[in-house]
């Protein structure tokens, strides 16, 4: 499948991608509004690969973007649980 990736205003949309977990998060600082996506996909060499996607809304593109790569799709979902786990203790909360 093509995989295409657009930014609007911080939020990043992709489309014709398969994705098999997708978390969004949002929480405000300083009134400012923050987000935090975790993305877990396939890559073409059968790896599980969690994308973690985070930044500022105000702002047109992710403050940063960080991929991790896991032989199984277990232990790629163990990192996302622990991800979660420590955004909504910091605030952050579901937006999807």
């Amino acid at each position: 499948m093509d995989k295409k990736v657009s930014e609007t205003g911080g939020c990043v949309k992709m489309k014709n991608v398969i994705l098999e977990d997708n978390y969004y998060l949002t929480r405000s600082v300083n009134n400012r509004e923050r987000y935090y996506r975790i993305v877990l996909n396939i890559n073409l060499f059968n790896e599980y690969v969690v994308s973690r996607i985070f930044g500022s809304c105000s702002k047109s593109k992710p403050t940063r973007i960080i991929d991790d790569y896991f032989p199984t799709k277990q232990k790629a979902r163990l990192l996302i649980k622990k991800l979660l786990k420590e955004k909504l203790a910091k605030g952050y909360v579901d937006s999807q």
